[in-house]
């Protein structure tokens, strides 16, 4: 019995030793957030009373093979990589709908600025719905978004303005923080193409 005590403690061990290299040389996660704009850019389109203009950002979609934690890369027109240690530090689908409503409000000037969903007391004068169609960075260094958006007017005056973007930015390095940036000033880019086009429909006046 004696024997049998000191073979089961010494396979015990054993695995032990062989487990604790593993466990000493896994790498730790990193987790990192698109981020929005300083400043405005280039486009700053001029609102009627622009600090009374509420909008509202969503609901957005992305598709299901970038809508999940790892960071995704593009190493080929069909083959993905998928970031073993470098991930979102929250769900990309409301990431891409909080910079878009932080830059929104930059850009137009206006703190009125609501989340799908949102109370019925809180209805926006414009309800911006994207559907983003590719959003990932290729292997040659390329940031890319593309997506449908539409734009609808509060009350029956304006038929929805429905429109598609397709942006590219070349990423300044290899690094997760750099491909990180080049998306995060994609979104920034569609966030002033949308807010152009909001400022088209303000100067429309009510149909007759």
């Amino acid at each position: 019995m004696h024997n049998v005590c000191l073979r089961l403690l010494a396979v015990i061990l054993c695995t032990c030793f062989v487990a604790w290299p593993g466990c000493a040389s896994s790498k730790p996660s990193r987790f990192y957030l698109l981020s929005p704009m300083a400043e405005p850019g280039d486009v700053r389109p001029a609102f009627p009373a622009a600090n009374e203009v509420t909008i509202g950002v969503g609901p957005v979609e992305l598709p299901p093979y970038v809508d999940r934690p790892q960071i995704v890369t593009r190493s080929g027109s069909n083959r993905l990589h998928l970031a073993e240690y470098d991930r979102w530090a929250e769900p990309l689908k409301h990431g891409v709908a909080r910079v878009l409503a932080e830059n929104l409000s930059t850009v137009v000037g206006t703190d009125h600025i609501v989340l799908f969903p949102w109370k019925a007391s809180e209805t926006p004068d414009y309800q911006i719905v994207i559907v983003v169609t590719r959003f990932d960075t290729t292997v040659t260094g390329t940031a890319v978004l593309t997506a449908r958006w539409s734009i609808m007017a509060k009350g029956k005056q304006h038929k929805p303005m429905t429109r598609q973007s397709s942006i590219h930015r070349d990423v300044e390095s290899q690094s997760y923080e750099a491909i990180v940036s080049a998306e995060s000033w994609a979104v920034a880019k569609l966030s002033e193409e949308i807010a152009a086009a909001i400022g088209t429909i303000s100067q429309v006046g009510p149909a007759p």
